[in-house]
């Protein structure tokens, strides 16, 4: 889980769904906008992509890792964002999803 400082609070997140930019790859979906500070962001995974809990938060986990590491790689600052997990997740073939999310994420990183 991200500091607290780089977590996206509940009024940022409110802001955010109502004022921030989308964007949308086939397994991630980000609404975000440029923001002053550090980074902040936060995942979310909807009932739809899985039913159980315990899975849910294994994947919000997997992202945010993928996330975090991402941008202290490449020293990203001044960006709030939300990222909303579409495809379901098959755990057998977990490093294709991995692999997918990472693709997903620096595609994104280049359009921001």
């Amino acid at each position: 889980m991200p500091p607290k400082k780089n977590r996206v609070s509940s009024t940022l997140f409110k802001e955010l769904l109502q004022n921030a930019k989308h964007f949308s790859t086939y397994s991630l979906s980000f609404l975000y906008k440029k923001g002053g500070g550090e980074y902040k962001f936060s995942v979310v995974v909807p009932k739809k992509v899985q039913k159980k809990a315990a899975k849910r938060n294994r994947i919000k986990r997997i992202v945010r890792e993928i996330i975090k590491k991402e941008l202290t790689e490449q020293n990203i600052n001044n960006l709030h964002f939300v990222v909303f997990v579409k495809q379901k997740v098959n755990f057998d073939k977990l490093n294709d999803f991995k692999s997918a999310i990472l693709r997903d994420f620096k595609y994104f990183l280049t359009k921001v």
